[in-house]
């Protein structure tokens, strides 16, 4: 079977644009599980249970297995208004997470495995929501333990509203959490 001329075809594993966390129905590969022996099943929880022997989802997968890495943020500007950036580095091999730094980058017109991505959500002094999309950008992680949560990291990207003739640019934004 030919691919079909001017459609991108995603790769198994390599998610393009961001998601929704909870309503995705992706695994989240940072949760952990156990087997429940009064339930009789194996059951999937957020954090590590002391009383339990658990295993990270994460280390599961073999190191050339492809999976993207979303990070979620928000931040308050100076006028009070809470705003939401979701980050996605795409098409890595696990292997790749433990060989920091890892950068990434995303240019519209040259859709690649590894790439990153973005999507700004900023709220407006009368409650709308401008929605960017990427158009450009690139991504820096200097951190990441799978097993605390712990990353850190920074972004530039240039993004798109979507519906709307704008444009906005997103730069030297800078994440960490311990």
């Amino acid at each position: 079977m030919q691919p079909q001329r001017g459609r991108y075809r995603p790769l198994k594993g390599v998610k393009v644009l961001p998601y929704h966390k909870t309503k995705s129905g992706l695994v989240n590969l940072l949760h952990w599980k156990y087997y429940d022996s009064i339930m009789k099943a194996e059951i999937t929880t957020t954090q590590e249970l002391p009383w339990e022997k658990c295993t990270q989802i994460f280390d599961s997968l073999d190191d050339q297995d492809t999976v993207s890495l979303q990070v979620n943020l928000s931040w308050t500007d100076s006028t009070g208004q809470t705003h939401r950036i979701f980050l996605l580095l795409g098409g890595l091999q696990k292997s790749q997470l433990s060989k920091l730094p890892l950068e990434s980058v995303f240019e519209a017109n040259s859709m690649t495995a590894e790439h990153f991505s973005a999507i700004a959500q900023v709220k407006q002094a009368d409650g709308k929501t401008e929605t960017y999309e990427t158009i450009s950008g690139e991504m820096a992680l200097t951190t990441f333990d799978p097993k605390t949560g712990t990353l850190g990291g920074s972004f530039e990207f240039a993004g798109n509203c979507i519906g709307w003739l704008k444009r906005g640019t997103f730069r030297n934004g800078v994440f960490e959490r311990k």
